[in-house]
């Protein structure tokens, strides 16, 4: 989702760049079978009757956002720092995943993503010194964040009091790269200074905690403000009348924006703890309807970098956004009216979105021609 370097990059040489290349494989597997494995739990997590899920329906939060997005993010940046080190990152949270799906105890992944968030947000600070604009201080608070989370998953052993951490990794950690792209609209020193308070707002909740009725309505109007500040500044949004897979890059960041502010609304009218769904309604709104909705995105821009792919929209990519969308629709209804057959059905509907967006974008990518090393 955002990538940084400490010096001008190298050239290298295909070979070089194949083995790279081959390098990252193992971790992106890995990566998907925790995110397969995050899924299965969510689905238990729901109500469909699966076996042997109950373990991993526990453990969907730290699975999906730990092992699946910490995997990946941690990938991304070990690749744009350029240094082997950095791999030890994404090494320690696929560890961490792996010792949950084996029944390690749980205090030994929290550890595990801990160090990962450390060097995550080591690699950050290191590239500070070169470059000083403040998406590259954000991109280490961002993985700070998830250390934070980490560390009060290990003190407590309750996953809901670190997930508004966690969510902070993902939000801010996406919110830095666009803020660095909002660069070439040229945002005046207000406009940051405004998304700063964006920032501050969310970490004064987050420090408070979901379950806290002034935390939740702090997190609440941090994440509609910042989705109003994305929405009015970031490049993405101008991609709407350009090419095709830049216009699906505008409609997936649309989407993601617009369920922030559905998010934060959900968390002022209904915070946890008080309406019966309020944790679950905020919860997906964001990692459904932000994240995944960024990840769908971003895959026309990270895939060909990663596989050297060219790019791989295609537009039948927008099936799996419209169910996608379709079945948060549905599970928030349910949340909202406390009626479980719409959330059990919401579950369904989010596993075909997924399945009809993989399915697209592994033709892409097997039948697209390499791009030029």
């Amino acid at each position: 989702m955002s990538s940084i370097e400490l010096s001008p990059p190298r050239a290298r040489s295909p070979e070089a760049t194949r083995r790279n290349r081959r390098l990252r494989l193992p971790f992106l597997a890995l990566g998907l079978s925790f995110f397969l494995a995050a899924i299965y739990g969510g689905l238990w997590r729901l109500g469909w009757p699966l076996p042997h899920a109950q373990r991993l329906g526990d453990l969907h939060g730290p699975l999906m956002i730990s092992g699946f997005f910490g995997t990946l993010i941690g990938l991304e940046r070990s690749v744009a720092l350029g240094k082997s080190w950095a791999f030890a990152a994404p090494l320690l949270s696929c560890a961490g995943a792996l010792a949950l799906v084996a029944g390690v105890p749980p205090a030994f992944a929290a550890a595990a993503f801990v160090a990962a968030a450390a060097l995550l947000s080591g690699a950050s600070l290191m590239a500070l010194r070169h470059d000083r604009r403040i998406f590259t201080a954000l991109l280490a608070v961002a993985a700070a964040c998830w250390g934070v989370g980490g560390l009060v998953w290990l003190r407590t052993g309750v996953v809901p009091y670190a997930t508004p951490w966690w969510l902070m990794f993902l939000t801010l950690t996406v919110a830095a790269e666009r803020l660095d792209m909002s660069r070439l609209l040229g945002v005046a020193r207000l406009g940051v200074a405004a998304f700063l308070a964006c920032v501050a707002l969310l970490i004064s909740g987050a420090s408070l905690g979901l379950f806290d009725p002034l935390g939740a309505r702090l997190l609440g109007a941090g994440f509609v403000a910042l989705a109003l500040w994305l929405l009015k500044h970031d490049i993405a949004l101008r991609n709407l009348r350009r090419a095709p897979h830049l216009r699906y890059f505008g409609v997936c960041m649309a989407l993601g924006y617009l369920w922030m502010g559905v998010a934060g609304v959900a968390l002022i009218v209904a915070p946890p703890g008080v309406a019966p769904y309020g944790y679950d309604m905020a919860l997906h709104a964001i990692l459904i309807g932000f994240v995944l909705s960024m990840a769908f995105g971003h895959s026309v821009i990270v895939i060909p970098a990663i596989t050297g792919a060219a790019a791989p929209y295609h537009r039948t990519m927008y099936a799996g956004l419209a169910l996608l969308h379709a079945s948060l629709i549905l599970r928030l209804c349910g949340d909202a009216f406390v009626y479980e057959p719409a959330r059990v059905a919401s579950g369904a509907l989010t596993l075909a979105g997924m399945v009809a967006f993989a399915g697209v974008l592994g033709w892409r990518i097997k039948t697209a021609p390499r791009a030029a090393a």
